[in-house]
C-alpha cells in the first residue's frame, strides 16, 4: 500500500467532541451547582463507553424526550438573580444527553456550537485570567470540529495520515488565525456596556463563608477565610511600606456577645479632613461574592458601577453581591487616624455592650488602667494581650456561646477577630468609643506588573479607638506579630517565575475586566500618539517595561516575526508554484502537467474525459495509468461541472491520485534508467 491511513475520521470527531465538551465543562464547573457538574460528568463518561465498545445508541425520541425535560427543569427553577447559571446549566446537559444518539455531522456540529455558548456562558458569570485559554481552546477545537465534520459528511469511514490530520488541524488554525484579528477589532473598537450580566447575580445569605466578608463577623470565622490561600484582588499602585497596608472593608460597631455586626446608621455623607498623602489604586476583585469594596487605609471616593457610599469611609457594591470578576478605582489617603469634620460620632452606639458582659473582663479592665489618662489606656489593653499572656494561632479556635470569654480566661489563643474584639470590648469598658474594620492586611508586590497581590489568607481584622483630645479615629492593631497577615510566608512561596504567571493570568483578567469607555479612550490616545511618533513611542513604552518582562517580550516578538517571514516565504513558494490549495485550475494544472510528463499533451479543443480515454490501450503505460487518470477526471468534475468549490475530503482524495501518478513516473523512470543500463552492458 502506498500511503497507510491510521486515523478514522469518526473515531477523530468523537475525540475532538469529547474535547469540546470537557473544555466547555471546565470553563464554569466552579460557578453552577454541583449536582450538575456530577451528573454531566457522569452522561458524559457513560457515552463515551458507549462510542468505544459500539453499544446501541439512544432513539432520538428518548433523546428529544430528555432535553424537554431539562428545559422543564431549567424553567421551574427560574429566577432573574440566577438566569445565567441555570441557562448555563441546561445547556451543559441538553449537549452531554446529545452524545448518547446516533449522531450525523449535523449533531457533531451543534454540540460544538453548543461547547461555544457555554463557554461565552461561563465569561458572563465569572471572568478571570484562565477564560482566554478556554476561549482560545474553544475557538480552535470548534474549528477544527467543522472540517472533520465536511469530511465526515462525505464518507463517515474515510480513515487519515497522520500527515493528513496534520493539514485538517493547520487549516484549522488558519481558519482560528483569520477569525483572531476581526474577534479582536470588535472586542476593542466596540462601545463598552457600563454593567455585564455576570454584575446582576445574587447571592443568599452566609456568602461570606465562600471569600471576603459580609456585614457580619462571628468570632472564629475569619478562620475559614484566612485558610484559603486563593487570590482576593490584585491592585495596580505604586509599593508602600507593609505598615500602611490595611486594605479597609466594613466597619463593624455592634456586639452581642459572640458576633460584630454594622448597623450602617452613620450618614453616606459623612466628611474627613485628609492629612495622609493620596494614592490612587486600580483594584481587579478575582471571581467570588462580593458586596463589599476595599481599598487602601482612609478611602476618598471610589469609581465604579453602581458604587455606594454607607458613612464611615465604607463603599459598598450597589447592595447587592457580585458573583464575577469586576474592577474599581479607589482615591485613598495613606494616614492611620481618620478625622471626621464633625466631632459628633454618636458616641453612645459605639459604648454600647450586652447588659452585665463578663464582669470578670471589667474587674480586669479597671485594675489594668486605673489612674491612666484615655490616651494611655489603648497601650496598657494591648501590652495585656501580648504574648506570654496571649497567642496568635488559626488552630483549634474556641467557638461556643461566650467565645471571648474563653478566649481571654481559658483558651488564651486565637486569631486576629478575637484580638480585635477583646481590645475593643476592653476600651469600651473604660468608656472609649470603639468599633472593628474587617479587611485585608499587607499583600505581596509584583514589580514586574506593579501591583500589590492580596490572598484571602490576608483577610484580617483590627480596632479604631477615638481620641476625644485630638477628635478623631485611631487605628490599633493589637493581634501579635506575625498574625492576621502571613506575607512574608506567602512572599517566600513566590518565585520570579510565579510573580511572571502571575502577571499573566493579570494582564488577561485586566483585558477583558477593566477594559471599558475609559481604557478605549486611552487606547485610542496612545494610537494617536503612535501614529505621530512611532519610534518615540516604542522606546519609551520599552523602558517602562523591567527587565525579566522585556527578555520574554523580546522573545516574542523575535518568535513572531520569524513565524511571520517563514509563513510569507511559504506562501510565496507555493504561489509561484500553483499550488494554492482548492483551487480547481491549479488542480487541473497538476494533473496536466504530470501526464505531459509521460507524453500525453491535451489539445486545446479537447476535454478531460476525451484526453484520458485517448490514452486507454496504449501499450506504452498499460491499465494501471488509465484507471488513475480516468478516477482523477471523474471526482474531478464532481465539483469542476457544478462550479463549485473542492471540499476538503474530495481535495484529500485528488492530492492523493496526483501522489499515485508521480510515484508511477518515478517507477517508469527508474525501470527506463535499469533497462538502458542493461543495453549498454
Amino acid at each position: 500500500m502506498i500511503d497507510r491511513a491510521y486515523l478514522s475520521i469518526k473515531n477523530l470527531i468523537i475525540f475532538n467532541t469529547l474535547l469540546c465538551e470537557l473544555v466547555a465543562l471546565m470553563s464554569c464547573w466552579r460557578s453552577i451547582n454541583v449536582v450538575y457538574v456530577a451528573l454531566y460528568s457522569a452522561i458524559l463518561g457513560v457515552s463515551t463507553a458507549m462510542e468505544l465498545f459500539g453499544r446501541k445508541h439512544l432513539p432520538r425520541m428518548i433523546i428529544n424526550i430528555m432535553s424537554f425535560a431539562i428545559l422543564a427543569v431549567a424553567w421551574a427553577r427560574l429566577q432573574m438573580d440566577m438566569l445565567v447559571e441555570i441557562f448555563t446549566e441546561a445547556v451543559l446537559l441538553m449537549m452531554a444527553i446529545k452524545m448518547l444518539e446516533e449522531k450525523s455531522a449535523r449533531d457533531y456540529c451543534q454540540i460544538a456550537a453548543l461547547s461555544v455558548f457555554t463557554v461565552i456562558s461561563a465569561a458572563v458569570i465569572a471572568v478571570d485570567g484562565t477564560f482566554l485559554y478556554y476561549c482560545i481552546l474553544i475557538s480552535i477545537c470548534s474549528g477544527f470540529q467543522m472540517l472533520l465534520a465536511t469530511w465526515y459528511k462525505n464518507d463517515p469511514n474515510y480513515t487519515l495520515t497522520f500527515k493528513e490530520t496534520g493539514q485538517v488541524a493547520r487549516r484549522a488554525g488558519v481558519i482560528w488565525m483569520m477569525m483572531l484579528p476581526l474577534c479582536l477589532l470588535l472586542f476593542f473598537s466596540a462601545p463598552r456596556a457600563m454593567t455585564s450580566l455576570g454584575q446582576l447575580q445574587r447571592v443568599p445569605g452566609g456568602a461570606e463563608s465562600f471569600t471576603g466578608f459580609s456585614d457580619e463577623v462571628v468570632l472564629g470565622s475569619v478562620k475559614s477565610i484566612q485558610s484559603n490561600n486563593a487570590m482576593a484582588f490584585r491592585a495596580e499602585m505604586p509599593e508602600q511600606g507593609r505598615d500602611v497596608l490595611y486594605w479597609r472593608g466594613i466597619v463593624l460597631d455592634t456586639f452581642d456577645g459572640r458576633a460584630w455586626k454594622s448597623s450602617r446608621s452613620s450618614s453616606a455623607r459623612t466628611m474627613f479632613l485628609l492629612d495622609g498623602i493620596g494614592v490612587r489604586q486600580e483594584i481587579f476583585m478575582e471571581p467570588g461574592y462580593h458586596n463589599i469594596l476595599f481599598a487602601l487605609d482612609i478611602p476618598v471616593h471610589i469609581n465604579g458601577p453602581r458604587v455606594v457610599p454607607i458613612g464611615d469611609a465604607v463603599f459598598m457594591n450597589g447592595r447587592h453581591w457580585s458573583t464575577g470578576s469586576f474592577s474599581y478605582t479607589a482615591y485613598s489617603s495613606l494616614s492611620s487616624t481618620m478625622r471626621p469634620i464633625s466631632a459628633d460620632i454618636g458616641r453612645t452606639r459605639y459604648l454600647r455592650l450586652p447588659a452585665d458582659f463578663m464582669p470578670q473582663l471589667r474587674e480586669v479592665v479597671d485594675n489594668l488602667t486605673d489612674g491612666l489618662s484615655d490616651d494611655q489606656k489603648p497601650g496598657a489593653i494591648m501590652a495585656w494581650l501580648s504574648p506570654p499572656n496571649f497567642n496568635y494561632s488559626l488552630d483549634d479556635l474556641t467557638i461556643s456561646e461566650t467565645p471571648l470569654q474563653d478566649f481571654l480566661f481559658s483558651h488564651k489563643k486565637g486569631n486576629c477577630e478575637y484580638f480585635a474584639s477583646a481590645m475593643a470590648v476592653m476600651l469600651r469598658m473604660t468608656g472609649i468609643p470603639s468599633r472593628l474594620v474587617a479587611g485585608y492586611h499587607g499583600g505581596v508586590y509584583n514589580d514586574s506588573g506593579a501591583y500589590y497581590m492580596v490572598n484571602q489568607s490576608s483577610a484580617h481584622v483590627w480596632v479604631e479607638a477615638w481620641d476625644d483630645g485630638e477628635k478623631l479615629w485611631r487605628r490599633y492593631d493589637p493581634t501579635p506579630a506575625g498574625g492576621g497577615s502571613i506575607n512574608e510566608r506567602t512572599a517566600a512561596g513566590y518565585g520570579r517565575l510565579q510573580m511572571y504567571l502571575d502577571l499573566l493570568n493579570h494582564m488577561t483578567s485586566r483585558l477583558f475586566i477593566g477594559y471599558g469607555q475609559e481604557s478605549q479612550s486611552r487606547l485610542l490616545d496612545n494610537l494617536r500618539g503612535f501614529m505621530a511618533n512611532p519610534s518615540a513611542r516604542i522606546f519609551s513604552t520599552f523602558d517602562k517595561i523591567h527587565i525579566g518582562p522585556r527578555v520574554i517580550m523580546l522573545a516574542f516578538i523575535s518568535i513572531s516575526l520569524a513565524s511571520l517571514s517563514f509563513t510569507a516565504l511559504k506562501f510565496y513558494r507555493r504561489r509561484r508554484s500553483g499550488d494554492m490549495g482548492a483551487n480547481e485550475a491549479a488542480v487541473r494544472g497538476k494533473f496536466l502537467s504530470l501526464m505531459k510528463t509521460l507524453g500525453y499533451e491535451k489539445c486545446a479543443n479537447e476535454g478531460l474525459e476525451e484526453f484520458v480515454e485517448s490514452i486507454k490501450g496504449d501499450a506504452r503505460h498499460g491499465n494501471l495509468l488509465f484507471e488513475l487518470a480516468s478516477e482523477f477526471v471523474y471526482e474531478f468534475e464532481k465539483f469542476y461541472f457544478r462550479d463549485i468549490p473542492i471540499d476538503i475530503s474530495s481535495r484529500a482524495k485528488l492530492d492523493k491520485l496526483l501522489k499515485y501518478m508521480r510515484k508511477y513516473i518515478r517507477n517508469e523512470a527508474v525501470a527506463s534508467n535499469a533497462g538502458t543500463a542493461k543495453m549498454e552492458k
